[in-house]
């Protein structure tokens, strides 16, 4: 049997991946979508759907009890909306800026690696040629060479948008010393193993493989936990259905 057999036996399901940029994309889509179909009357020019979807709009501040009922939550936004609620479920990630407002410790090491995130794109004559065989139609290939140690992260070979995550040394090392543009593109040939490919012309004509570098951007890895996922009424969660399920049991008592 084949892979796909062997992958059958061992689940139903496949995995799949989708870069967070689009992901978050088509969620937007089908939530306005959702949200007008429900109540179109509430529809902004803006593209805010009525006041039950808000993009672009960052809670800055957080206050509960107080007139006129001590079990609500106040929430005011950065464009001076402002809103009551029973309770505020916040799923805004690991720099949640909600359990910053409610003075909620992160617990852990908050430095285990640094890492320059390299964000690319190849055009289409070396995506044709990268996702040639199947066999390197992975999403992770992780790099170990003279010219570069990293990982590289293939988001959509067909469209050619790809990630190389490469390790880095501070104070030893800077972004902008050690990471300028012309020597990052040299480490993505190299990583990709394309260099052979730098500069040919298709038969027949067209562009040469060639890729571009859209960002260069430091960040650091660490393992960290929220102190308390639960301030007052407001509720940290790790993800959409985690907040509903849990919700729910509370709301159940």
């Amino acid at each position: 049997p084949g892979p796909d057999a062997e992958a059958r036996h061992a689940s139903d399901c496949r995995p799949a991946h989708l870069a967070q940029n689009k992901f978050v994309s088509l969620l937007l889509d089908e939530a306005r979508r959702r949200t007008s179909e429900e109540d179109e009357s509430k529809s902004k020019p803006d593209g805010t759907c009525g006041e039950r979807l808000r993009y672009g709009e960052e809670v800055v501040s957080i206050t509960g009890g107080g007139d006129p009922d001590p079990s609500l939550v106040s929430l005011r936004t950065s464009l001076g909306n402002s809103f009551v609620a029973r309770y505020v479920v916040a799923c805004d990630g690991a720099r949640s800026p909600t359990r910053s407002l409610l003075g909620i410790p992160m617990l852990g090491d908050a430095n285990l690696q640094d890492l320059v995130s390299v964000h690319f794109r190849t055009n289409r004559a070396l995506s044709s040629i990268l996702m040639e065989r199947e066999e390197d139609r992975a999403m992770l290939h992780f790099v170990y060479s003279g010219d570069v140690v990293g990982c590289l992260v293939c988001h959509d070979g067909g469209d050619g948008e790809w990630v190389l995550q490469v390790p880095y040394f501070p104070p030893y090392q800077t972004v902008e010393d050690d990471f300028s543009e012309g020597r990052v593109r040299e480490m993505v040939w190299s990583g990709l193993g394309a260099r052979k490919h730098k500069g040919d012309v298709p038969r027949g004509g067209g562009d040469a493989p060639d890729l571009e570098v859209l960002s260069i951007r430091p960040w650091r890895m660490s393992s960290l936990v929220a102190g308390s996922y639960v301030g007052g009424r407001q509720k940290g969660d790790d993800d959409g259905p985690g907040a509903s399920w849990k919700r729910n049991v509370v709301l159940a008592g």
